[in-house]
């Protein structure tokens, strides 16, 4: 039987493996669009696609972006998650639909989310209106506030992770600002701390939009290898990794957050990883059909050979632990 309650997390050693809504999040442009849409492909699976965002016309509305919330402060957000939450039931969502009806006459800024998501969902793609029972949040504004997120409604988190020079690059084509102002000034978690020297560089010179960039990389990395650390039970993967071993990884990642990865899933993804486009020309914020096996290269290509250059001796230490830490290890061939 469907919980319509409040969902509350169950006391995890009650079970082997996080059993609610799966968290797909990590630094932006590094894939989460990606996993979330193959996650997307299952007919269990219900996205809500970034709440926390600000640039979309219904969202949490929380105080900022990529705003962290702990358990000191989620007294005043618990309610909007606990509502939104329940989409994960069919019954709930039959039930909001008549709010989300009233909710389309109001401006759109002041929707209520979880309502008008029902009712955009069940317009747009029906199938997963119907079908879907376990909720999946694609959104890498959440990063930051992952744990408190995971611990509080049993979230089983997927981070994503990135080159460096696809990351900035990815800004830079898209003529993105970085998003550095946005998460300096938060008190973040203690990994911004190992890079206050470079945080002091960037206030120095706010301008620099390519070491703005390089520093939003660096603090989202280094969070992620903390998080690691913190979490190794969570599931971290590399942006190269899912475009090598597209369908190992996905896989690893479905088994991980107890998703069948059906054979529909599978040729789905298929078909998005083998096209013959590399990289666009456009400046297209989600592409999520390409030659995934070439595409993790494809950033040296988008810039001057001097930022390439800058990006790659600005982060390769980084980098380098980045890889060592959170590379797929692909199984040995049988002999069999």
């Amino acid at each position: 039987m469907t919980n319509t309650a409040s969902p509350m997390a169950p006391a995890a050693a009650d079970r082997a493996r996080p059993s609610g809504p799966v968290l797909i999040t990590g630094c932006p442009r590094s894939g989460t669009t990606f996993v979330g849409s193959i996650f997307e492909a299952s007919r269990d699976i219900f996205e809500v696609y970034e709440p926390f965002n600000h640039a979309f016309t219904y969202n949490l509305q929380l105080p900022g972006r990529f705003f962290r919330i702990t358990d000191e402060n989620a007294k005043a957000y618990r309610p909007r998650f606990d509502r939104l939450l329940q989409l994960s039931s069919l019954h709930s969502r039959l039930a909001m639909l008549p709010k989300g009806v009233t909710e389309r006459r109001k401006p759109k800024s002041n929707q209520e989310l979880a309502s008008t998501l029902a009712l955009k969902k069940l317009y747009n793609k029906p199938g997963c209106f119907l079908t879907g029972k376990r909720l999946s949040l694609k959104d890498p504004l959440a990063f930051f506030s992952a744990e408190w997120l995971a611990k509080t409604y049993d979230m089983p988190v997927i981070v994503m992770a990135r080159h460096p020079g696809g990351v900035v690059s990815s800004f830079l084509k898209l003529g993105w600002p970085p998003e550095t102002p946005d998460i300096v000034d938060y008190p973040l978690p203690v990994s911004k701390g190992a890079l206050d020297r470079e945080i002091a560089a960037w206030r120095a010179n706010p301008n620099d939009t390519v070491g703005a960039l390089i520093l939003q990389w660096k603090i989202f990395t280094q969070h992620t290898l903390d998080l690691k650390k913190r979490h190794p039970d969570w599931k971290f993967a590399l942006h190269r990794d899912v475009c090598t071993y597209p369908e190992e990884v996905m896989r690893d990642m479905f088994d991980y957050a107890g998703v069948e990865f059906t054979p529909q899933v599978a040729e789905g993804l298929r078909q998005n990883t083998q096209a013959d486009v590399v990289d666009t020309k456009e400046a297209i914020q989600h592409a999520l059909t390409r030659n995934s096996s070439e595409l993790p290269s494809a950033w040296v290509r988008r810039v001057d050979p001097d930022i390439a250059r800058r990006i790659t001796t600005e982060t390769e230490e980084l980098w380098d632990r980045a890889q060592r830490e959170l590379s797929y290890q692909p199984a040995e061939p049988s002999l069999a």
